[in-house]
């Protein structure tokens, strides 16, 4: 599910699914350019272990950062604030 929350001059999107989850001791791993983590599915072997860490490095160069709540088979969310024109 993607969803987003504007206040101020800020929108917050936020993207969450009910899948497998995050084990804790992978989590600051993820953003790791080429990690994957070590309950791959078969169907993921030729993943490259590179999407998080070019999400996180296009919202860096936005000046925002890619949060993330998982919880293990339960599902995780990823989030981010980005700036809003006044006008708008």
């Amino acid at each position: 599910m993607i969803t987003t929350r504007k206040y101020d001059h800020h929108v917050e999107v936020s993207i969450t699914d009910s899948g497998i989850g995050i084990a804790d001791h992978e989590q600051e791993k993820v953003f790791a350019r080429y990690y994957r983590t070590t309950d791959n599915f078969n169907d993921l072997k030729e993943s490259a272990g590179l999407g998080l860490t070019i999400v996180k490095k296009i919202l860096e160069l936005h000046h925002s950062t890619l949060k993330m709540k998982s919880i293990e088979n339960a599902g995780s969310c990823f989030s981010f604030v980005l700036p809003v024109d006044k006008n708008l």
